[in-house]
């Protein structure tokens, strides 16, 4: 997956998940611009982006997290070390 796509899914997964416009996301946005998107939801997101990508994102590296941008930069980290091994 290019970084285009992967950055398509991302977008997409976290617009369906919390069922925001995708085109009121980017990667600048944050969960603070958005009412809908609280701890709960987060949790949720975090399982579903651990599924669709085949990762395993710990609450540390959510923690860490200022932007969707960040949470793009882990995707494509996390799942390039898991095409290299």
């Amino acid at each position: 997956m290019n970084n285009q796509d992967l950055k398509n899914r991302l977008l997409e997964i976290i617009s369906k998940e919390l069922k925001i416009e995708r085109n009121n996301i980017s990667l600048g946005s944050s969960a603070n611009d958005f009412t809908e998107w609280d701890s709960l939801s987060n949790v949720r997101l975090t399982l579903k982006l651990e599924k669709e990508f085949n990762i395993t994102i710990s609450y540390s590296e959510t923690a860490m997290m200022d932007d969707i941008n960040d949470l793009f930069q882990l995707i494509k980290n996390k799942t390039l070390d898991k095409n290299l091994k």
